[in-house]
């Protein structure tokens, strides 16, 4: 990468850090006000969420993007920190503080999707959901949330009545 791109990237990472610190933080979003409403106070917590995502993601954005100077700096800039291959023009035009190549970006997403999913609570709701029973001669069976064709209903019904003899 040239001296000359280094440098507008720079400019334009350091007017986005200027960018960012100037909007206003709003945590005043953030103070929990016990109400008599109960519904007031669903709203409020809505609203405080909301509030703690923005900031989340306002911070997020500075730190990517100061991390990326720091990458100028230390001449690092424009190499992907996994596979340590060139990150495309392109992909820092749109996205200039970007530590990985799009290949990696993806990958490192899918892992951190596939984790969210496994340790999500409720992930457990969901599996317990999809478990119904079906009344039988009067007894309840577990059923999976499929549907069965007749012939599969049928065999199933029949070897769940000859397991309870």
């Amino acid at each position: 990468m040239t001296k000359n791109e280094l440098r507008r990237f720079e400019a334009i990472l350091t007017e986005r850090i200027a960018e960012l610190e100037r909007l206003p933080r709003h945590r005043d979003g953030i103070v929990v006000v016990r109400s008599a409403d109960q519904l007031e106070e669903i709203q409020q917590a809505s609203d405080r969420a909301l509030a703690v995502c923005n900031l989340d993601r306002d911070f997020n954005h500075i730190r990517n993007a100061r991390a990326a100077l720091r990458r100028i700096q230390d001449g690092s800039f424009g190499t992907c920190l996994q596979c340590d291959e060139e990150i495309p023009a392109k992909r820092l035009a749109v996205v200039p503080w970007a530590s990985f190549c799009l290949e990696c970006q993806e990958a490192l997403e899918g892992r951190a999707n596939r984790h969210h999913f496994a340790t999500s609570p409720r992930r457990h709701e969901r599996a317990e959901d999809d478990v119904s029973t079906t009344r039988l001669r009067g007894r309840e069976a577990p059923r999976r949330g499929r549907r069965d064709t007749p012939l599969q209903a049928r065999r199933r019904r029949r070897r769940w009545s000859e397991s309870i003899r």
